[in-house]
């Protein structure tokens, strides 16, 4: 069932989700989170009803989207979530020229990256190799692992997750201090 979209050009910045709606006094700010943390947006009393009425919809259809935005954006650049089942989860990850994500482990997710656009820099278990275009890797669970992009344009990857478990707080990051 579709939800209903709203009728005025109200818009809100992609990488935002909502945590609370409460009706508010006109103008006052409502509370949300994002990728680089709690932001404060401005809400008119007549918008706050009909935002509710979509969340709430949202999680009785039982849909993550009421909770978690599709798109999040990370210091080394961002993840989209395109499709999730039982057990699988696909995103797409565009990392910044030069940047990398943490070093890391999961315990109960294997992982696929194939890439899209550019050249990844896989480091997998103590050997690193780089990936082109068409190409792709296994990382099994339990493997340290690592994406960073070397080149000097957008990288861009298709990540497929399998498993019995895929929550966010399956990764262990070995870089002390990294968040994403």
């Amino acid at each position: 069932m579709a939800v209903p979209a709203f009728r005025s050009g109200l818009s809100f910045p992609r990488r935002i989700r909502v945590l609370d709606i409460q009706p508010i006094p006109p103008l006052q700010p409502v509370i949300f989170s994002g990728g680089a943390g709690i932001r404060l947006w401005p809400l008119c009393r007549a918008r706050d009803r009909e935002v509710a009425a979509v969340v709430a919809r949202l999680r009785a259809e039982g849909r993550a989207e009421a909770d978690h935005h599709p798109l999040v954006h990370r210091p080394w650049g961002r993840a989209e979530i395109l499709a999730t089942g039982e057990r699988f989860r696909v995103k797409r990850l565009e990392v910044r020229p030069g940047a990398a994500l943490s070093l890391q482990i999961h315990h109960h997710r294997a992982e696929h990256w194939t890439v899209v656009r550019g050249t990844a820099r896989v480091h997998l278990d103590g050997t690193t190799f780089d990936l082109g275009e068409d190409q792709s890797t296994y990382i099994p669970v339990g493997a340290e692992h690592r994406l960073e992009n070397p080149g000097p344009e957008p990288l861009e990857v298709v990540e497929t997750q399998t498993g019995r478990y895929l929550s966010e707080d399956d990764i262990v990051r070995l870089d002390a201090g990294r968040s994403g």
